[in-house]
């Protein structure tokens, strides 16, 4: 089943739209220049991202041919491929 891009978005936006509120929230609250956020919530960030990105380059950029760009993660699971 072939998905339009438009389709795709609109079907994975709402875990972002929800990730870019509790970050803003976390930001609200923050006080001074400094942010402190638990790391499990900060996991659960990475974690909604790298699955929005990785779907995407499952279903439009490995098919149109794109290249990937490697960036290093810091962590023990190694790159992250964007």
């Amino acid at each position: 089943m072939e998905m339009s891009v438009e389709k795709f978005v609109s079907r994975r936006m709402h875990p972002v739209r929800v990730t870019v509120g509790l970050l803003n929230r976390e930001l609200d609250g923050a006080k001074g220049d400094e942010v402190s956020m638990d790391r499990e919530m900060l996991e659960s960030v990475i974690n909604t991202l790298e699955i929005f990105i990785g779907d995407y380059d499952v279903n439009f950029k490995k098919a149109a041919g794109g290249r990937e760009k490697k960036f290093v993660e810091s962590g023990n699971k190694g790159p992250v491929k964007v």
